[in-house]
């Protein structure tokens, strides 16, 4: 997972917080979740990429998708 999908959770944070409800989402959206593969090591970012789920769901709702906010829920109670 690394920096980079820690830069991306950090990135759509910040698009949530100056209102681009759609771009967050969407930016979460976009993490690739094969770069989790295990190596041996234990990946410090699996909780944060575990809880992007949770704040998925929160912006698909609140954009009135209800089908990917009911679909991000159900991921992120999988992997939590």
């Amino acid at each position: 997972f690394g920096l980079g999908g820690l830069r991306q959770i950090a990135r759509a944070e910040l698009f949530a917080r100056l209102g681009e409800t759609r771009r967050a989402a969407l930016a979460l959206d976009a993490i690739d979740e094969r770069r989790l593969m295990p190596s041996g090591f234990v990946d410090v970012g699996w909780p944060m990429f575990a809880r992007s789920y949770l704040t998925r769901g929160q912006l698909w709702e609140r954009l009135g998708e209800r089908e990917r906010a009911a679909a991000a829920y159900g991921r992120f109670l999988a992997l939590w």
